[in-house]
């Protein structure tokens, strides 16, 4: 039977304040109603003195320890509830007691059910008649609480994973610029070690790349609470800029302040140089085929005039004044067919005819040339390493890309200067793969042009290769030529650097694969219109659509001792042939004709006659007229504009089938 000083004492507790007074309570009417209540809660209570005494326990013992609690009440605590013969590790009631008395609180497993219990002990500020401290010792079944706190927990972590791992950058910050966290994408992004190195900062003005974006992107979170897929330039720690398409959420508190902004951002800073790339393409492309498109009506318009200057030219005696004024005329459709042929340059998408090609021999062949295109005021110098410079390269287009670089060093000089053409083998290392993206590893050979001229200002270094950009006045330069050269160097393998100081010029280099082939010998066909190169009477079918070209080109083949026949297109040639007239021995077309092209027309006419010879001409060669509405593998191909000599010659090499 339980000591009834024990009883005594709960009784005493339980109906009595901390200051010994009832507050108007009687003992016997408070007594009974705080029993009432602690019999009523869910968890069981007791009261326990410092000894480990129980004074008291409540009803909810039964279902919870499977005892009555007039059975514990009076025991020992330890023994009577944890079956021990002392207080278990961590006892809250021996950890209450050691400390002075104050509130402890611990959590306990009970492996026999499996579950989690929350011990809290409370001093009552009262003590039992034995002079000891009493203390409420409430249990309770915190198993569904922990269960939750871990499915919490184990939430959390899933998020924090997800967050931390994911590509995208999740930060987030309060209205003011203060970084409150962040994710490791956004460090690594920013160029940040620790979220700590960025909680110092203020993002608006060190981060944005434009702080002053930041007010309208904050207008717009204010107006709708969140923003989607708005795009910001940030600057990471290098000081580069950052393009990131971002969505936001902003968090108030119970006034309607904004306090927090949650942002998921994604950089796109590749994406949108890929775009930027991909319209320059596009853009290229289509300026490409408009410059294809003039150059083919150009020529047709140099074709008529150079022809009929030439044929005056022939007929006019030595001595003769007007023969100056030709001869001027020439020269001034001689510079427009430089002009076109850049265009057909910039805007050929084909592939060089590539041959074996001595860059040293190319340089020493084209010297003489390039001297009386600069003038008397500039000198070139040429230096090389010695070594062997041979590549695979269309020589035609690499003279093409030597004149323009040394014209361009010409006119970085207007007072004149000295222009030094270096040539020299490298090879191709890390560094400049890393640099130049064309290149290919190996070894290679590399033509520098050097001027001594005012130098290209930085701002302007990242356009140089644009076409149609120049910063020459108006009516000195039509802003092709570089980028020609970089065309033509792209299209063959290789690729160009350029070296740039103020007041000390300007370098362009152009480098190309070396080759183990052997150079072919003399690259430079030159036309001249002395040379006699006549025919024997042999039939010739011109189909050109140009009324004008139609009759410079017959009297220029008639010159030259051939019969012609002219027809202004595909049908009215194919009805010459049907009507009986002589059999040819060439057609001679113009690739661009109105309806049936004069590939077509070619391949048509081949079928009637397969002994048929055939030339071809046209002022632009695009893509169209590499694979044309037929096969062409055998036709020989004459480029507008062309002189009388030069027509000849390729008309003879056509009807021989060479």
């Amino acid at each position: 039977m339980p000591d009834d000083s024990f009883t005594r004492d709960a009784s005493r507790t339980l109906g009595e304040d901390p200051g010994g007074s009832f507050r108007h309570k009687s003992e016997n009417q408070l007594a009974p109603t705080l029993m009432e209540v602690l019999d009523s809660l869910p968890f069981y209570v007791m009261l326990v003195d410092s000894g480990h005494h129980i004074l008291f326990a409540n009803k909810s013992v039964r279902s919870q320890l499977d005892v009555e609690p007039r059975d514990i009440v009076g025991k020992y605590c330890p023994r009577a509830v944890h079956g021990l013969d002392h207080p278990f590790p961590g006892c809250p009631l021996e950890t209450a007691v050691a400390k002075g008395g104050i509130a402890v609180e611990h959590e306990q497993f009970d492996e026999n059910s499996g579950r989690w219990f929350l011990l809290s002990v409370y001093p009552t500020g009262c003590k039992s008649s034995d002079g000891e401290d009493i203390y409420f010792h409430i249990v309770q079944d915190v198993s569904e609480k922990k269960e939750a706190q871990r499915a919490q927990w184990e939430s959390e972590d899933r998020y924090r994973q997800i967050i931390d791992t994911t590509k995208d950058i999740v930060c987030v910050g309060d209205p003011e610029g203060r970084i409150i966290d962040i994710n490791p994408a956004g460090l690594q992004l920013l160029g940040y070690s620790s979220v700590d190195e960025l909680r110092g900062m203020n993002y608006i003005t060190d981060l944005y790349f434009n702080p002053d974006d930041h007010e309208d992107f904050m207008r717009l979170i204010s107006e709708r609470g969140f923003v989607e897929d708005c795009e910001i330039d940030l600057r990471n720690r290098a000081g580069d800029k950052i393009t990131v398409t971002t969505c936001v959420t902003a968090v108030r508190d119970d006034e309607g302040s904004i306090v927090e902004l949650r942002a998921i951002m994604r950089d796109i800073t590749e994406n949108k140089m890929l775009q930027q790339q991909l319209y320059h393409a596009q853009r290229m492309e289509a300026i490409g085929r408009f410059a294809g498109g003039i150059a083919h009506d150009f020529n047709n318009f140099l074709m008529a005039i150079r022809g009929h200057a030439l044929l005056l030219l022939k007929d006019l005696p030595e001595g003769d004044p007007s023969r100056e004024d030709l001869n001027e005329i020439l020269r001034t459709t001689e510079r427009g067919a430089d002009l076109t042929r850049q265009l057909l340059l910039f805007g050929r998408s084909t592939e060089p005819d590539l041959k074996p090609v001595d860059l040293d021999d190319m340089i020493d062949g084209t010297r003489a040339l390039l001297e009386q295109l600069i003038g008397e005021n500039y000198t070139i110098a040429t230096r090389n390493d010695g070594g062997s410079h041979t590549v695979r390269a269309d020589p035609v287009q690499l003279q093409q890309v030597l004149m323009n670089l040394v014209i361009n060093a010409r006119d970085a000089m207007p007072g004149g200067g000295t222009i030094t053409i270096g040539c020299s083998a490298i090879d191709v290392d890390e560094a400049t793969l890393a640099e130049n993206p064309k290149a290919a590893p190996g070894r290679a050979a590399c033509i520098t042009v050097a001027d001594e001229g005012a130098g290209i200002p930085e701002d302007h270094l990242g356009k140089i290769f644009d076409p149609f950009f120049t910063t020459k006045k108006a009516g000195k330069g039509t802003g092709l030529g570089l980028s020609v050269v970089h065309g033509i160097v792209t299209r063959h393998g290789g690729w160009m650097d350029v070296e740039s100081s103020p007041e000390k010029g300007t370098s362009f280099s152009f480098c190309l694969p070396l080759s183990r082939e052997a150079a072919l010998e003399g690259i430079t066909d030159v036309d001249t219109d002395d040379e006699v190169v006549a025919g024997n009477g042999q039939l010739i079918l011109v189909v050109e659509d140009e009324e004008s070209i139609q009759k410079i080109v017959a009297r220029m083949l008639t010159r030259q001792g051939f019969s012609v026949t002219v027809a202004g297109s595909a049908e009215e040639a194919l009805e010459l042939v049907r009507d009986g007239e002589a059999g040819f021995d060439l057609l001679f077309t113009d690739v661009m004709l109105p309806g049936e092209s004069g590939i077509a027309l070619a391949a048509r006419l081949r079928e009637q006659h397969p002994g048929l010879k055939v030339l071809l001409t046209s002022g632009y060669a695009d893509d169209g007229f590499e694979t044309g509405d037929g096969d062409r593998a055998d036709f020989q191909i004459l480029q507008k504009p062309y002189t009388i000599t030069t027509l000849a010659r390729a008309v003879n090499r056509a009807l021989a089938g060479g």
